[in-house]
C-alpha cells in the first residue's frame, strides 16, 4: 500500500510493485507488518512539480482513507481504480495487467 502512495505522489515516476515472498527451507524468515500511514483524510494526489503540459496528473486525488477502501475492494487494481489517463510517455502502470508495453 505505501508503495502505492509513492506511485502516485510520483505520479507514476515510482512505480509501487507487487510484494511477493518465496520461502527458504533452510533459513528462518522474520516479516515485521509496518502499519503507520498518514492520517485517514489526507488527500493524496501527484506532487505538483511532477505534473506540466507534457506530464498531466495520472491519479485523482483521493483521501488516504479511500484509497485503502480501492485497495481492499480491488486490491492488485486499486491503482488503476483511480488512473485517470494513460502515461503520454510510452510507460505502463505496472499496476495494470491488461496494459502493453509501446515503444
Amino acid at each position: 500500500m505505501y508503495g502505492d502512495l509513492l506511485h502516485i505522489l510520483s505520479n507514476g515516476l515510482y512505480p509501487s510493485v507487487l510484494h511477493r515472498a518465496v520461502v527458504n527451507r533452510t533459513k528462518h524468515r522474520l516479516s515485521i507488518a509496518y502499519l503507520y500511514g498518514p492520517p485517514s483524510s489526507v488527500q493524496i494526489s501527484p506532487i505538483q512539480k511532477l505534473v506540466g503540459p507534457n506530464h498531466p496528473p495520472l491519479y485523482r486525488p483521493i483521501t488516504w482513507n479511500e484509497y485503502l477502501v480501492a485497495k481492499a475492494k480491488h486490491f492488485n487494481k486499486a491503482l488503476s481504480s483511480v488512473r485517470i489517463c494513460a502515461p503520454l510517455n510510452g510507460l505502463v502502470d505496472v499496476n495494470d495487467h491488461n496494459s502493453v508495453k509501446v515503444g
